[in-house]
């Protein structure tokens, strides 16, 4: 069942469907592989929203404002809303929401109107290379057997290898470490495109992610929203001897920072820390915007250990039956709530910038937590045409001073495209803060590029009307 393409699209989250359909306007030929059984990748368990970080230049990352991607998918009929609270944090605002399955439907069903063709349940094997290492196709698999499509240019939008355990192994080891989002992130992207050569960005070992309740929880798509600890800013976090390590306040959307510390500083389980006032307030940095209390009762339910205790002294008792030294948890609450209140001169190791709030009202919680992975930080290096870099074409990703520009190479692999989470960011925080907003816009660049390139190595222009 081999057959011809214009353009292949490896993945079908939001990257790899704002590239198909933005390649159908190029080109009628473009094919969609989805590894799994529905679309949509990591959306369905996301807000939703598009966030931008405005102290940031978007020349830093991938050249094209979000706000031109929205109103190309309001002008196609996508439904896009203005979102109901602007600021996601102090720096990054919320520029429109959409209703993820919604979107995806939206999405699919245009894609197949514009002639796109949808291959769900069809797994990605590798690149094919012609004689002059151009991208000449794919070999792919599914129920049928292997088969290939022959193309002039592939978009690998696969998702990042979050889920693969080999690669986590290899870029965190001895760190246990869980899937935050998505089973079907695995890699096969980012390998693919290593085995030809591929250059990749720094930062494969910085995991942005978060913590989620430890086992014996059992987290699934259906509950994880219900469960989601990974926002928890307000809390106190401490390890197993009862020590804070971390500036919880900063472990917000879009940082490492959380996970790296988690991973330097505590072995097996952390423990989540809140009392009654912190449990009644909201989240607001989730689009749906959840009390916290809602957070612990879903840990609970799915059966993570939970204490709840009326004083310090019984909370500290429960975390000792959990195997935390609750004697210097309940000390270090204390410390924590003087230098809060401002009652001791002692500074805070580490210190707390944001959310100084004292856990002192009754009743406290503690939540057993263990860190999980969203996507990383790093991933290939493409240039401003989401063309994926060559590794044996171009010059080092490490920081030098050149002597002249002949001591500057970013050559592109022909024909091979990146987009979403695929990609690696420069920043922790960047201007497209985080996977809608880059899906989008570098959905938008490479499916562009790549259908161009189809339609000129054919010797054919581009549609009247695009550019």
């Amino acid at each position: 069942m081999d057959f011809d393409a214009d353009v292949v699209v490896v993945g079908g989250g939001i990257a790899g469907l704002v590239s198909t359909l933005r390649s159908l306007e190029y080109s009628e030929n473009v094919v969609l592989l989805e590894k799994a059984p529905t679309l949509g990748g990591t959306l369905p368990v996301t807000g939703g929203t598009f966030a931008v970080e405005k102290n940031k230049d978007p020349a830093i990352d991938v050249f094209e404002p979000v706000e031109t991607g929205i109103e190309w998918l309001r002008d196609h009929g996508i439904s896009v809303n203005d979102p109901d609270d602007r600021w996601l944090t102090d720096d990054a605002e919320r520029i429109g929401r959409i209703d993820t399955l919604q979107f995806i439907d939206e999405m699919a069903a245009l894609i197949e109107e514009n002639g796109g063709e949808i291959h769900r349940e069809t797994a990605f094997k590798r690149l094919k290379l012609d004689d002059e290492d151009e991208i000449s196709g794919v070999v792919a698999h599914n129920e049928n057997g292997k088969f290939e499509i022959n193309a002039a240019s592939v978009i690998l939008a696969t998702g990042g290898f979050s889920g693969n355990a080999d690669l986590i192994e290899q870029y965190f080891p001895h760190s246990n470490i869980w899937n935050g989002r998505h089973p079907w992130s695995t890699g096969e992207g980012f390998i693919a495109a290593r085995n030809i050569g591929a250059k990749t960005t720094r930062g494969l070992s910085n995991a942005l992610g978060g913590v989620r309740p430890a086992p014996p929880a059992q987290i699934t798509d259906d509950n994880r929203r219900d469960t989601s600890t990974v926002y928890r800013d307000q809390t106190v976090i401490l390890n197993a001897d009862g020590i804070r390590f971390t500036d919880e306040s900063k472990a917000v959307s879009g940082s490492t920072g959380l996970v790296s510390q988690f991973l330097n500083n505590v072995e097996e389980d952390g423990y989540l820390v809140l009392d009654h006032d912190i449990y009644e307030s909201h989240t607001d940095q989730m689009a749906f915007s959840p009390k916290i209390g809602t957070l612990v009762e879903g840990a609970r339910d799915a059966g993570a250990p939970v204490v709840e205790a009326e004083t310090l002294e019984e909370l500290g008792n429960g975390l000792d039956e959990l195997g935390a030294d609750g004697y210097q948890a309940v000390e270090t609450i204390r410390t924590f709530n003087a230098a809060v209140r401002g009652e001791s001169d002692e500074r805070l190791r580490p210190p707390r910038e944001d959310n100084r709030y004292a856990i002192d009202e009754p009743p406290f919680y503690a939540i057993a937590v263990q860190p999980t992975i969203v996507y990383i930080r790093g991933g290939l290096d493409i240039n401003h045409n989401a063309e994926v870099v060559s590794q044996q074409r171009s010059t080092t990703g490490l920081e030098y001073v050149p002597t002249d520009m002949t001591q500057i190479s970013i050559e592109p692999i022909p024909g091979l495209y990146a987009a979403g989470i695929e990609v690696g960011r420069s920043e922790d925080h960047s201007y497209y803060h985080l996977g809608l907003s880059l899906g989008l816009a570098t959905g938008r660049t490479a499916g562009k590029h790549a259908a161009k390139r189809a339609k000129a190595k054919q010797g054919e222009q581009p549609p009247a009307g695009t550019s």
